[in-house]
């Protein structure tokens, strides 16, 4: 079997949710506990050797897999999903793919922008790839977005990957382990670019129905600096600034993230007849 992207991230969140749906006294049980549990499995084709030799799926490829920094053979894949399956973490209908997403994007397509000519001008000003790191209490959220171009070139394909890690207190083994992360997202879904006053929409959608993100576009060209993205990012909470804001903390109480561009390739090729546009 051939995973996506998409559902092997459902792999990874279904193995964190394990891990927590197990913990003791607050605890996470290690890793090795989780592959003992996967091997044991009347559900995994992996399984201890009869004569006491090492298995050949290793916890070492197990943790690093959940930490996104390595990825598994297929058929072990498949193992953590029939694992994940059997423990009731995850369900056959949560491993299929989502093709709603462009449609309910031409939805509102029809609706927001109607103007193609200016949207495919700024997206041809917008980068592949944006970054953000935002500090707060005791965690630090690392951003990345990326825009890719879809069949219709005024609606784009956007994806949003989030890694949050623990700072500010001193870290457990099991932590250091896994390089001190405390969680790791990807959110899917579309960009498009509203017609009247044009703003750059950002439509994401996680592993659940009510894990929705909304980003919008603020502030006036001249405020984005070496091409950055101010976006104000909707569906979670906003964090909490105590006392007078300032600079990056007035930004923070409005949930604005400043993201920068590392790519230099666009998403949509500019053509010669559009000229010189500005940033969406």
């Amino acid at each position: 079997m051939k995973f996506t992207a998409w559902q092997i991230d459902k792999l990874i969140r279904g193995l964190h949710s394990y891990r927590v749906m197990k913990a003791v006294n607050g605890r996470l049980p290690p890793w090795k506990s989780v592959l003992d549990h996967l091997l044991l499995s009347h559900e995994t084709a992996h399984q201890y050797p009869a004569d006491g030799s090492e298995p050949e799926f290793r916890e070492e490829a197990l943790r690093r897999f959940a930490a996104g920094t390595s990825t598994l053979e297929a058929a072990k894949m498949a193992d953590v999903a029939s694992f994940l399956m059997a423990e009731r973490v995850l369900t056959q209908g949560e491993m299929s793919e989502d093709a709603g997403f462009m449609t309910e994007g031409l939805i509102l397509h029809t609706h927001f922008a109607a103007d193609p000519e200016r949207a495919a001008l700024r997206f041809s000003s917008l980068s592949t790839t944006y970054r953000a790191t935002r500090n707060g209490e005791g965690r630090v959220e690392d951003f990345e977005l990326q825009f890719a171009p879809q069949p219709v070139e005024t609606l784009v394909h956007a994806e949003e990957r989030l890694r949050v890690t623990a700072s500010g207190n001193t870290p457990t083994a099991y932590e250091r382990k896994d390089r001190n992360i405390a969680g790791v997202s990807v959110r899917k879904g579309y960009a498009l670019i509203t017609s009247e006053y044009p703003t750059l929409h950002v439509f994401l959608r996680g592993g659940s129905q009510r894990d929705l993100i909304h980003y919008v576009r603020v502030g006036t060209d001249g405020m984005q600096k070496l091409g950055a993205l101010l976006l104000v990012r909707s569906g979670t909470a906003t964090p909490e600034v105590l006392g007078q804001a300032e600079g990056d903390d007035m930004l923070a109480r409005y949930n604005i993230v400043r993201f920068s561009p590392t790519s230099a390739r666009t998403v949509l090729q500019p053509k010669k007849s559009r000229g010189r546009g500005q940033r969406a």
